[in-house]
């Protein structure tokens, strides 16, 4: 359950156990109460300033920030999967009819969106900005649960990124999570339809990816390469 707060636009979500984005304990009780309660189907609510609103459907979750031509191109090939994709963007008046599966976002404060994101999503950085895509970033690398998180440009731009995490106290664990440059190899074209191509692979392949699986082993004994 996405739980907003309608005054200060704080977002967290609310699941049976747990609760993502903020500290449980910074939560109203009755808020994280009220979520669980709502669980069990029951429709979108504003009570006593908080908006309810359920997470339904796929278990395929997918963040877009940035909305424009490579960022409209990449929401074009992912909506045509089984997943739920939220498009996020700062400019006024920027998103056009959207696909069913597609909820765009305007808000002046995007990088607050991640906070409305399920565990194990995927998400994908391409604002127009890119203190904004630091920013954006950095709440992601920092909630430790993302599934993939691809930030769009060069080599470059990544080491850059680096340095100011680092900066900014981010566990070089947490940095080493950051896909960037985003997309499959073996596709060198930069039209915005055949980069939405090789990132919507990259992200498909990452979410078909199995698990190892993992083996309970005596301390004394290893495995051969370990």
């Amino acid at each position: 359950m996405l739980v907003t707060a309608t005054e200060s636009a704080t977002k967290f979500v609310v699941s049976a156990d747990n609760v993502f984005g903020v500290e449980e304990g910074a939560c109203e009780p009755a808020a994280i109460e009220a979520a669980r309660g709502l669980l069990q189907g029951g429709p979108a609510a504003v009570i006593d300033g908080m908006f309810y609103e359920p997470l339904l459907g796929s278990d395929f979750n997918i963040a877009v920030f940035g909305a424009g031509h490579v960022g409209a191109a990449v929401v074009n090939v992912l909506s045509g999967l089984d997943c739920n994709i939220r498009w996020v963007d700062s400019r006024r008046d920027i998103f056009r009819a959207t696909p069913r599966n597609v909820r765009a976002i305007e808000t002046p404060e995007p990088a607050l969106e991640v906070a409305a994101m399920p565990p194990s999503s995927y998400y994908l950085v391409m604002t127009h900005s890119h203190p904004l895509d630091l920013d954006i970033c950095d709440r992601i690398l920092r909630r430790g649960d993302a599934a993939y998180c691809g930030l769009i440009g060069s080599l470059t731009k990544r080491r850059r990124f680096e340095k100011r995490f680092r900066q900014q106290g981010l566990p070089q664990s947490a940095i080493e999570q950051l896909v960037c440059p985003i997309g499959v190899t073996g596709i060198s074209g930069k039209k915005p339809a055949e980069i939405a191509i090789a990132v919507a692979a990259e992200i498909l392949r990452a979410h078909e990816k199995p698990l190892a699986p993992q083996r309970s082993l005596p301390g004394n004994v290893h495995p051969i390469g370990s």
